[in-house]
Order: structure tokens, then C-alpha cells, then sequence
């Protein structure tokens, strides 16, 4: 297995659009993001509401670590200011933006699983969705250690 470390880079005013596991920075992470940012606008158009989308990270599986996004996202289900899936450790990062979706949807991740770990992260924005919605995670299995929401 090859884990490829991706460290200080940006996507700057982007406009992403795709069906599943959308992101401002990595669709599908499988590596170490650091010290990255994105900024601009994130949205997952998956005909059948299975696409996650998330303002730096559409799906994490290994970590993010002092990272940010400033993003507005829209999304179907799994979507997330930061990320929209988290099943990796996400620490000391933050999302502003607005988070838009249909289920799981959260200001910060919109689903993590029992493997994910967030800890001293922080979000602010407006967030709307129908089901399992909530300020900084939508749906949360996994370890949440001290994290700030803020408007």
C-alpha cells in the first residue's frame, strides 16, 4: 500500500461539481492532508442522493490535520463543511461556509463512522438538511474530543 503525504497546498475560489465523494481539495482521501486549504464553492450532484461532499475532503479514510475551508457545500446525503464522510482522524482543523443537504449533513462532517476521530476542530455557518442534521456533525459514531461551534 502506497500513502502518499500531502502537505500545504490550495484550491482557491474553486467551483467543484461532481456525483460522489466531492471535495474542494481530494474527492477521496487515502493519504495525510496538512497544513491545506480551499476556498469557493463544493456541490454533489449524484442522481441517486448517495454522493458525499465535503468543503476540503469529500470522503476521508486516513487523516486531515490543521486544515480549513471556507466553502459553501450542497450536497444529497454525507455532506460536510469540512468533510462529508470521516472515517479517519481529522484534528485541529476548521470549516466556515454554508452546508446544504438532504441527510447527514453536518457544519463540520456530515457522517462519522465508528473509526473517525475529530478532535480540536471548530465550525461556523448555516446549516440545512432534512434528516440526521445537525451544527458541527451530522451523524456521529465515532470519537468527538474538544470542538467548538460557533455563528
Amino acid at each position: 500500500m502506497l500513502l502518499v503525504l500531502k502537505s500545504n497546498h490550495q484550491a482557491q475560489r474553486i467551483e467543484v461539481t461532481g456525483a460522489n465523494n466531492v471535495g474542494g481539495l481530494v474527492g477521496n482521501n487515502w493519504a495525510i492532508v496538512i497544513s491545506s486549504y480551499s476556498t469557493g464553492n463544493v456541490t454533489a450532484s449524484d442522481p441517486f442522493g448517495t454522493g458525499s461532499a465535503g468543503g476540503l475532503v469529500g470522503n476521508n479514510t486516513v487523516s486531515i490535520e490543521r486544515s480549513f475551508a471556507s466553502v459553501d457545500v450542497k450536497g444529497q446525503e454525507s455532506v460536510g463543511g469540512l468533510a462529508g464522510k470521516n472515517s479517519g482522524n481529522i484534528t485541529d482543523s476548521y470549516a466556515f461556509g454554508d452546508v446544504e443537504g438532504g441527510e447527514e449533513v453536518g457544519g463540520f462532517v456530515g457522517a462519522s463512522n465508528n473509526d473517525g476521530v475529530i478532535n480540536r476542530s471548530y465550525s461556523a455557518g448555516n446549516v440545512l438538511g432534512t434528516t440526521d442534521v445537525g451544527g458541527f456533525i451530522g451523524v456521529n459514531g465515532g470519537i468527538l474530543e474538544r470542538c467548538i461551534l460557533g455563528y
